[in-house]
C-alpha cells in the first residue's frame, strides 16, 4: 500500500483504515527500534564482558606465570648460593641461610660475586 506522509494524515479523502495502518506501523516502527536497540545494547554490553573478561583472564595468567617464574629463579640462585657458602665455608648457620633466602635476586647475584674473594662467611654476611 501507498504510504501517508504526516502532512496527509488529515485530508479529507485519506479513509480510517489508511490512518489505523500508518498510525500502526509508525507505532509499531518506534517500538521495534526501541526494542532493537535494547537488544543491541544488551548484546554488546555482554559481548563486550566476555571479551573483557577474556582479556582479564590472559592478563592474569601471563602475570602470574611472570611472578612465579621470577620467584623461582630467585629461590635457584638463593638455593645455588647457599651451596657454595656450604662448600666453601663448611656448615651455614640457620641466620645466614634465612638472609640468604630473604636476599632480592639483586642482592643474591652481588652476594655471589662477593663469595668469591671473601676469606670467611663473616666477611660475605658480617651479622650472620
Amino acid at each position: 500500500g501507498a504510504r501517508i506522509l504526516q502532512k496527509d494524515r488529515d485530508h479529507p479523502m485519506i479513509s480510517t483504515a489508511q490512518r489505523l495502518r500508518a498510525q500502526g506501523r509508525a507505532e509499531g516502527k518506534a517500538e521495534g527500534k526501541a526494542e532493537g536497540k535494547a537488544e543491541g545494547k544488551a548484546e554488546g554490553k555482554a559481548e563486550g564482558k566476555a571479551e573483557g573478561k577474556a582479556e582479564g583472564k590472559a592478563e592474569g595468567k601471563a602475570e602470574g606465570k611472570a611472578e612465579g617464574k621470577a620467584e623461582g629463579k630467585a629461590e635457584g640462585k638463593a638455593e645455588l648460593l647457599l651451596r657454595l657458602l656450604a662448600a666453601k665455608f663448611g656448615a651455614v648457620p640457620a641466620s645466614a641461610t634465612a638472609r640468604v633466602r630473604s636476599a632480592s635476586p639483586e642482592q643474591l647475584d652481588e652476594l655471589a660475586v662477593r663469595l668469591l674473594t671473601s676469606a670467611s662467611l663473616g666477611d660475605l654476611l658480617p651479622e650472620a
